[in-house]
């Protein structure tokens, strides 16, 4: 990309972000490349808007909800048996596998705002 190129992306990327944050400045590094100085300047309140991932809660269509399988230790010791070649269930502590859920979900979930009209 050109210097000019580059100037008009920072340029962009900058009236985009501009809200929330300000480049202090954009300046060459030793090849000549653009880059910002001085990174971001993030604001300095953050509201949390995050939700629980579990199985109750309702923030999106049935079709778009995430589906937690909760599994014991037990339950989980055979997966650890097949994928070890030799490993036997009484090498594991308690005889049991590691902690894990199974968690499905859509890559839209309910977890983030959207704006108004969004592709």
């Amino acid at each position: 990309m050109s210097a000019k190129g580059q100037q008009q992306t920072f340029g962009l990327i900058r009236q985009a972000v501009y809200p929330l944050a300000s480049f202090a400045r954009i300046e060459r590094d030793r090849s000549g490349r653009y880059r910002m100085a001085d990174a971001v300047n993030l604001p300095s309140r953050i509201v949390d808007i995050s939700s629980p991932l579990d199985n109750e809660t309702v923030l999106d269509h049935p079709f778009m909800r995430p589906k937690v399988e909760y599994r014991t230790n037990v339950q989980n010791a055979p997966m650890l048996l097949e994928n070890f070649p030799g490993l036997k269930q009484k090498d594991l502590p308690g005889g049991e596998g590691w902690a894990f859920e199974i968690v499905t979900m859509t890559t839209h979930n309910g977890t983030h705002m959207d704006a108004p009209v969004h592709f």
